[in-house]
């Protein structure tokens, strides 16, 4: 994101911190940390060799690291009657959305879902073609 930091800590301005913060930003990473430890060079290796060591290590450290993607979710909870189950079930599998809760009544059923927040809208429209309108939406979250 826009947040991001980085620190030479006592090192010679510019060889420690931006060399890692390039080293993220090669790899295409978001929400990361990365901390380097010298244990030896300093003057024997010179400014630039300082950058090439920080930012070598950063960089094989990150290329071996496990990658998690983080996705921002979307809660919504939807109403309607059971002659609409099969459809609106058809419409929840085909867009990856996990129930949550489910409760029955005299009236119909009630979801609650948890999806991908950029298929949101999808669901939306998907489930509104699929019962012809007759489907309510009671609210939505960011989970």
């Amino acid at each position: 994101g826009g947040d991001y930091r980085s620190s030479d800590d006592g090192e010679p301005s510019g060889t420690a911190g931006r060399p890692n913060l390039t080293a993220i930003d090669g790899q295409r990473i978001d929400g990361a940390v990365v901390v380097v430890t010298r244990w030896y060079g300093g003057i024997n290796l010179g400014a630039g060799g300082l950058m090439r060591a920080y930012g070598g290590s950063a960089t094989a450290c990150l290329r071996a690291a496990e990658k998690v993607e983080r996705v921002a979710l979307a809660v919504a909870r939807v109403r309607f009657a059971f002659a609409d189950t099969g459809p609106v079930h058809a419409v929840i599998a085909s867009l990856g959305a996990e129930r949550l809760d489910e409760h029955f009544d005299g009236d119909g059923v009630e979801l609650l879902l948890r999806l991908p927040a950029d298929r949101l809208p999808a669901l939306k429209a998907q489930l509104r073609d699929a019962t012809r309108d007759r489907i309510r939406l009671l609210d939505t979250d960011a989970a």
